[in-house]
């Protein structure tokens, strides 16, 4: 197959894909610069006008398009917040800038627009690749090639992540009398149309490969992708901030340990204790109210302590409402007893589906994660953080095996966490060392904002809650 027609889908694809988002951008800044004059001309009077701010537009998109924000394939969504917070932090900045000097527009509704923006971009972003996604018309055609094992990984990594824009439409393991014409439901392609469909990005599971043989695979087997993605065996390998390093022609990764960065710990730290006290007025009221519902409710102390395993291997009592009964231990123990099945489900992952020591109210506040509140206390003491690995009992920490108990004692634990918002109980203890250990591994700011953000959606809808 000619490379034409591979580069005539990839094109008109990113002109469709770039068009709508640049829409999406558009509106997003007409919707900042707005909100950000209203609330200027609210607090400081004065009048709305967007006669010179509008020029920033054109700006962006040049900017965007310049770091790749356009359409943005292949960009996961904390790398894609992070370059959108940047550029609008320089283009916000520049605009103060040019406001100063020549004292035309006012400074107070650039910092106003910018806090709008701030949300509104990715927001809106998400909002319109979703949409896409649901239109089938985000991202392009891939091919995948290695084994069947590697492939069907890759495949698995790329339908949980539809955002990345690479969809799967067939697969090449070069194994001739290959027993599966499928693989996850993708159908296997023979080497000699490894092509069809047309597209133009294939991704190659080198592991199988030493580095001559992958370079030769490139160079002669996938010479007509304009787009190929090199997909290296390094298991449980940072992945968000590995930077290639060119050795003078040997290719190095950079692989970064942001928790062992000093400044980027107190960063977190202070966005912390920023965070919780900023938002005291919203969710102290809200803890008081249901403190007292629960000791009407329940008739007893509306608060619990466990003990749980924190940031280097330390213990601490986290604070949660009370939501079982009393005696709970017991009544667990004794359930446990009369059924089988249940105590099965309990020694696989330290919890049950239907546990016999949740109250009526219990069930509610677990299911909106509102009996996490009072731990905003632990994030003031320092025992928490607003986002880490999830803080287990003593017990269930050492049933870990060794090297997921040392990962997770580097990072504080956690009031949410990245396992909280990818299926949460409905993933087990399976899916916490998964999600726990990338978090640990991949830990930056921008990753947090992204799992706060996540975990409004998670909180609102209750899924994978017990």
């Amino acid at each position: 197959m000619s490379l034409a027609p591979k580069r005539a889908v990839l094109w008109r694809r990113q002109v469709e894909d770039t068009a709508v988002l640049g829409l999406v951008d558009g509106a997003a800044w007409v919707g900042a610069l707005v909100g950000g004059d209203l609330l200027a001309s609210l607090f400081f009077g004065g009048r709305v006008s967007l006669q010179y701010s509008l020029l920033m537009i054109p700006l962006w998109w040049i900017g965007a398009g310049v770091i790749r924000l356009y359409p943005g394939w292949g960009t996961g969504v904390v790398e894609e917040v992070r370059r959108q917070e940047l550029m609008l932090v320089a283009s916000f900045g520049l605009a103060s800038l040019v406001s100063f000097l020549t004292r035309m527009g006012s400074r107070a509704s650039f910092l106003f627009a910018f806090l709008v923006a701030a949300i509104l971009f990715p927001l809106a972003r998400q909002a319109a690749k979703s949409l896409l996604i649901r239109a089938g018309a985000w991202g392009v055609p891939a091919v995948i090639h290695g084994d069947e094992a590697s492939a069907a990984s890759i495949v698995r990594a790329l339908r949980a992540e539809p955002g990345l824009g690479y969809v799967p439409v067939g697969v090449v393991t070069g194994e001739a009398s290959a027993p599966v014409r499928a693989v996850e439901g993708v159908p296997v392609l023979d080497s000699a149309i490894a092509g069809h469909p047309p597209a133009p990005v294939a991704l190659l599971a080198s592991a199988q490969m030493g580095g001559a043989a992958v370079m030769e695979y490139v160079e002669h087997r996938l010479r007509e992708f304009p787009t190929v993605v090199l997909v290296p065996e390094l298991a449980d390998a940072p992945s968000l901030w590995v930077k290639p390093r060119d050795l003078q022609g040997i290719l190095g990764l950079e692989i970064s340990d942001n928790l062992k960065d000093p400044w980027a710990r107190a960063m977190k730290r202070a966005m912390d204790y920023a965070l919780v006290v900023a938002s005291a007025p919203l969710w102290a009221p809200l803890a008081l109210l249901l403190a007292a519902t629960v000791a009407l409710v329940d008739r007893g102390w509306p608060f619990y302590t466990q003990e749980r395993m924190g940031h280097g291997g330390r213990a601490f009592r986290a604070v949660k409402f009370r939501t079982m009964v009393p005696r709970a231990e017991e009544a667990l123990r004794g359930e446990l007893e009369r059924n089988p099945s249940l105590r099965g489900e309990w020694e696989q992952d330290f919890k049950v589906r239907n546990d016999p020591r949740i109250t009526p109210l219990g069930r509610v506040l677990r299911r909106f994660s509102l009996d996490e509140l009072p731990q905003f206390l632990n994030v003031l003491a320092g025992q928490m953080s607003l986002v880490g690995p999830r803080p287990l009992p003593t017990y269930h920490h050492a049933a870990l095996p060794e090297r997921e108990r040392r990962l997770r004692e580097r990072a504080l634990p956690g009031v949410t966490g990245l396992w909280q918002v990818s299926g949460r109980s409905d993933s087990g203890t399976a899916g916490m060392t998964r999600w726990d250990s990338y978090y640990v591994r991949n830990w930056s700011v921008w990753l947090d904002l992204v799992i706060l953000a996540r975990t409004v959606a998670a909180v609102v809808s209750g899924r994978g809650a017990y």
